[in-house]
């Protein structure tokens, strides 16, 4: 049996762990491969067998991630039909809470916009299933769609962001102990922080 693949995913994990825990604390022109091959082990060459350069680490990692969040929202909202808003929020909030050590850092101070945007339009989305599976009763314009998108969603990701700040980030558990619960959070939004005209 050919174990190549698993290798290649271990080595790639181990790289993207050490290049994890300095992009926590630096800014990402402030690490170099030489620093992630010190700290994971390697040879700066297998670093290149997999990776142009930082960047292009950076990248492939935020667009695993970012793609299994927009995965989880489309199967999450595919069918309008007995729609749980509630439910779907809570979902995409364990899987967040899974990936806290990459999401807090993608959302965080020194993120990228990139990061930002897709969670935002992940979230929209949840948001949006929801008007789809109400009475239309709604009569914003566009823009006041779009202005309401844009304040609904930020609001949201920030909440999120000091969720997970105020969580245990070694912690093995599946939910927080510390703080809210997914579904306590979930609810939490789809009760206070999302207009009553969205709903």
């Amino acid at each position: 049996m050919n174990k190549q693949p698993q290798v290649t995913e271990r080595t790639k994990a181990v790289l993207c762990k050490a290049f994890w825990s300095l992009y926590a604390t630096q800014t990402l022109d402030a690490i170099s491969v030489r620093l992630i091959t010190d700290i994971a082990g390697y040879n700066r060459g297998t670093f290149y067998l997999y990776y142009r350069d930082v960047h292009d680490m950076l990248q492939q990692i935020e667009e695993s991630l970012l793609n299994k969040l927009d995965t989880l929202v489309a199967s999450l909202t595919q069918h309008h039909e007995h729609y749980n808003m509630t439910a779907a929020l809570e979902e995409v909030l364990q899987f967040m809470y899974a990936q806290r050590s990459y999401i807090t850092v993608l959302l965080g101070t020194h993120a990228e916009q990139f990061a930002a945007t897709r969670c935002s339009h992940a979230l929209w989305k949840i948001i949006s299933t929801h008007q789809l599976s109400q009475p239309s009763n709604n009569q914003t314009t566009p823009q006041e769609q779009q202005y309401m998108q844009a304040f609904v969603t930020q609001g949201l990701l920030a909440v999120i962001v000091q969720w997970l700040d105020s969580s245990d980030q070694n912690s093995t558990q599946t939910e927080p102990t510390n703080t809210l619960t997914a579904a306590q959070l979930a609810h939490m939004m789809v009760e206070t922080l999302i207009p009553s005209r969205l709903l």
